[in-house]
């Protein structure tokens, strides 16, 4: 769960860490750094990245829980 934004370079950094290190990545984050998130996992080379807003709306929950299992 991202709730504040972070500089690009750094949310960057992280995707890209857990990307290499796990299969899928789901994010969950505030309104600030949704779009950042969104725009990093898009660019992904691995395609493992999923971003949610947090809190959840409501075409988004069912989402989210196929996205996770």
């Amino acid at each position: 769960m991202e709730l504040t934004l972070k500089s690009r370079t750094r949310l960057e950094q992280i995707v890209t860490n857990l990307s290499i290190e796990y299969d899928r990545v789901v994010y969950f984050a505030a309104p600030r750094p949704y779009r950042t998130l969104a725009d990093l996992a898009a660019e992904s080379p691995f395609g493992n990245v999923k971003v949610h807003r947090y809190p959840l709306v409501a075409a988004e929950t069912s989402a989210a829980r196929l996205t996770s299992a």
